[in-house]
């Protein structure tokens, strides 16, 4: 069903359009770039040819024609043996990686947010209009809320302390808040809160505050908290752990790791870890030691690459250049439980189980690319 309605969509392009495209250009461009999006790699590939063929200067079919190359695994646009010192060298190389994200994004809106933090915001926000455009309604509203995030409202202290007085929930983002902004006239509240036999959930938000403020009592408490039965409970108390380490991260990561009483919550804390240990920092603004070769070394892991490559770009290193360009252009690792194949599209029962799994299999690449922009921020 699949390949007999995308070569009938082939056959209506080849009839309605005229090989030199004219008129007709935005509806034949449009018909080969859902054909590559979809996965139908082959189908949109006879087009593209037939098309250059009789339009070899059209720069939108070159450029759909090189989208198609990255889907189909020909990364070769991502120069390893530039000298990055050049300002033309480092343009070249992100011009490449702008082209490899718009050719992955599909079914990935989850990191398109970092895009705002790649240091061109013109270009991200041309990326993102083209997805408000023509991706699913998902991706129309990812991008939307990117683009034109609502304001956000600041309670006064007073409200705060109202919300906390008011219920459970209100009572736990008020904590959370005034943890962020460091609220000392909330700390009576956080450990009366913190001493009460009270859901865990709203212990955790108050030892949040109570570390955020500089008293470490509760720190032992969220470190048994991260082997609680709910993984709510859990991933809450590492995110409070993430934010005020006693320790590198890098040695909280280990601990989780080897622990064996953590159980279903686990790899949610070291996904928040890793992120953690790519935007923390001191208050001379210095990330966690050591942490641009302990993400580095995490690039060949199977379990933890595409967090570890998230979090290198994170650090905005220029010096993270090279393992994220040798990340990119090797094989990558197979995440544990993935179907084996590479990046051009295999077949699957559905359209829609098929492209869900091509964009799983192209995040490696996205988030690659994002973190290569990241790194090489001017």
């Amino acid at each position: 069903m699949r390949t007999t309605a995308a070569l009938l969509a082939l056959v209506l392009v080849l009839l309605f359009c005229s090989p030199t495209l004219g008129d007709k250009k935005a509806e034949a461009l449009a018909r080969i770039d859902s054909l590559i999006e979809s996965g139908h790699l082959d189908e949109a590939k006879k087009l593209i040819d037939h098309l250059l063929a009789h339009n070899p200067g059209d720069a939108d079919l070159k450029r759909l024609f090189e989208n198609w190359k990255v889907r189909k695994g020909d990364l070769g646009a991502l120069k390893t043996d530039l000298d990055l010192g050049k300002p033309e060298n480092r343009g070249r190389l992100r011009d490449a990686c702008f082209l490899v994200i718009r050719a992955t994004m599909g079914g990935n809106p989850e990191e398109w947010a970092a895009l705002l933090t790649v240091g061109d915001d013109a270009q991200a926000a041309g990326i993102l209009n083209e997805r408000m455009t023509r991706g699913s309604e998902e991706e129309r509203r990812t991008a939307k809320a990117i683009l034109n995030p609502l304001p956000i409202e600041e309670p006064t202290v007073e409200e705060l302390v109202g919300d906390v007085k008011r219920g459970p929930d209100s009572c736990r983002e008020a904590l959370r808040l005034a943890a962020r902004w460091k609220e000392k006239r909330l700390k009576p509240y956080a450990k009366k809160i913190f001493a009460a036999d009270t859901t865990v959930e709203l212990r955790i938000a108050a030892a949040g505050l109570l570390l955020a403020l500089g008293d470490d009592s509760p720190r032992k408490f969220l470190l048994k908290a991260l082997e609680a039965d709910r993984p709510a409970d859990a991933v809450a108390a590492a995110r409070v752990l993430v934010r005020h380490p006693a320790d590198p991260l890098t040695k909280l990561f280990g601990a989780v790791t080897e622990d064996e009483r953590i159980l279903r919550a686990k790899p949610q804390i070291l996904e928040e870890i890793l992120a953690g240990i790519g935007d923390w920092r001191d208050g001379e603004g210095q990330p966690t030691p050591g942490a641009r070769k302990f993400l580095t070394d995490l690039l060949a892991s199977p379990r933890h690459h595409i967090d570890a490559a998230r979090a290198l770009g994170a650090l905005h290193d220029p010096k993270a250049v090279s393992a994220l360009l040798a990340y990119l252009r090797k094989p990558l690792p197979e995440e544990e439980g993935a179907a084996a194949g590479g990046l051009g599209f295999l077949g699957r029962e559905t359209d829609a189980h098929a492209q869900a799994q091509e964009a799983e299999e192209l995040r490696p690449i996205l988030v690659g690319a994002i973190a290569l922009l990241r790194a090489t921020a001017p």
